[in-house]
């Protein structure tokens, strides 16, 4: 039995309501910002609405995250952003109780420390009060592993179905399931478990496979896929694995598993059930996020189980070390890079902090908006922005239909409430270019997202005549 640091029931109930509050109160803040500094947020909110007011179901982007997707269009079409940030802020207080009992479960040394750090991890910290499903995924998956400790096979097995219907990668969680069943027919509980999830996944894609669009869907995903080199793509896995807990923590890590391998190593030898769990875990998600290193919020599902792996594995000392160190990158951040898209190099630099900075863009998002609505441009004109539903999702001043949908073949695409014939889009290839020249229509491009545009369009927006405007991007 391990040594137990689980205060008194009394004490701990009181300091997990003062610990709530303060979740929400920090959360308060972010909760009328919009539906968060990730432009899928505002495609979640865009598939939502449509869901709502038109009675069809259009995935946000590929390959559809239907549970979530679905779950906030009532939320979405009757309390908009508001609303479905509330949603998520419950979620997590719902993610941060669930996480509390699989540490007094298994009895986790410094267990209200890791609680806190929990609730305060910057990267859960920001998509604790946004419209994204993140959160709403790793919930799901607390909630599985919790029941299987307690040998509930069947929930668990239901509840991981719907983690994968809220997000497909979701399904590589599975596999750790494995080294925390214990008793008999191990290996028979564990298959009538990955059965019973591949159909409430499958039941839960319905809406995505039935319909008529989704064999094209599939094919312009590959084609839009990027060929990076092995270079770029081990680049992308450790600067963006680094930065999902900060650089700092990194270090703090790295030094206190190199400190500590021995006792490590001594917990792998004992073949502890919980210790291998959360090493599973830890290790396919990095495989999962090195095939698709893109967003650094694709660990998430993996920071509970690295809170506990290191609860589990190193002296009190080292995770009161650790857990600082975490804490910090709300609000310091020790950068390596210089971020100029396609012009990286390497240019240390102390900077805002992770949560400090998304609330500075969420603010600024808004400023954006309204400086690219009223930037003075001609009628008979078409803006590349380079942005989709970010810009226009509730902006009252512009509007979209399904006529300049299909004039542009598009859904990122706006136009103009106030001028002729003003159309904002995603981008436009070298021969819609030509089509629109040649039709009278003068053309432009946000200044900031130069680089970025080229990266995929491949030409030279200058050479080919557009111009651009300069407004700030957040």
């Amino acid at each position: 039995m391990r040594e137990s640091s689980a205060p008194s029931v009394n004490t701990s109930r009181s300091r997990l309501i003062v610990l709530i509050a303060l979740v929400v109160l920090t959360r308060l803040p972010s909760l009328p910002l919009g539906y968060g500094s990730d432009g899928d947020g505002w495609r979640v909110a865009w598939s939502a609405s449509k869901l709502w007011n038109e009675g069809v179901y259009q995935p946000s982007r590929f390959p559809g995250f239907p549970v979530y997707e679905i779950i906030n269009a009532p939320l979405i079409g009757l309390g908009g952003s508001f609303a479905s940030n509330i949603a998520t802020l419950i979620v997590f207080v719902l993610a941060l109780l669930l996480f509390r009992r699989i540490l007094l479960k298994i009895e986790v040394q410094a267990a209200n420390l890791l609680l806190w750090t929990f609730a305060f991890l910057p990267i859960l910290w920001k998509n604790s009060a946004v419209t994204m499903d993140y959160l709403w995924g790793l919930t799901f998956i607390l909630l599985s592993y919790l029941l299987v400790l307690q040998g509930r096979f069947l929930l668990a097995s239901i509840t991981l179905g719907l983690a994968v219907g809220t997000r497909l990668t979701h399904a590589i969680l599975l596999f750790p399931l494995f080294f925390l069943l214990e008793g008999e027919r191990v290996k028979k509980k564990f298959v009538l478990m990955a059965f019973v999830t591949a159909g409430v996944s499958i039941l839960c894609y319905l809406p995505v496979f039935l319909r008529a669009a989704f064999r094209d869907e599939i094919a312009r995903y590959i084609a839009d896929v990027r060929d990076y080199t092995i270079l770029q793509r081990v680049e992308f896995f450790l600067y963006r694995s680094t930065y999902s807990i900060g650089l700092i923590a990194t270090i703090g890590i790295f030094l206190c598993v190199l400190i500590y391998r021995r006792q490590i190593i001594d917990k792998l030898r004992q073949r502890d059930r919980y210790v291998l769990t959360c090493v599973a875990v830890i290790v396919v998600m990095l495989f999962i996020f090195f095939v698709l290193a893109d967003e650094r919020e694709y660990l998430i599902p993996m920071m509970p189980f690295l809170l506990i792996a290191l609860g589990l594995t190193l002296p009190r000392k080292a995770v009161r070390i650790i857990c600082g160190c975490l804490m910090v990158y709300n609000v310091v951040n020790v950068d390596l890079i210089e971020h100029n898209f396609g012009k990286q190099r390497f240019s240390p630099s102390i900077s805002t902090g992770f949560i400090l900075r998304e609330y500075s863009v969420r603010n600024k998002i808004f400023d954006w908006r309204e400086s690219l609505s009223h930037y003075a441009l001609p009628d008979s004109s078409i803006l590349m922005i380079a942005n989709g539903p970010i810009f226009w999702v509730e902006n009252p001043h512009v509007t979209t239909s399904k006529t300049i949908v299909n004039m542009f073949r598009d859904e990122d695409v706006a136009v103009s409430r106030t001028k002729q014939h003003l159309y904002y889009v995603y981008a436009l290839s070298y021969p819609e270019v030509k089509k629109y020249t040649a039709q009278g229509y003068r053309l432009y491009y946000v200044a900031g997202m130069k680089a970025y545009l080229e990266s995929f369009l491949h030409y030279d927006l200058d050479t080919a005549g557009i111009q651009p405007i300069n407004v700030p991007i957040p």
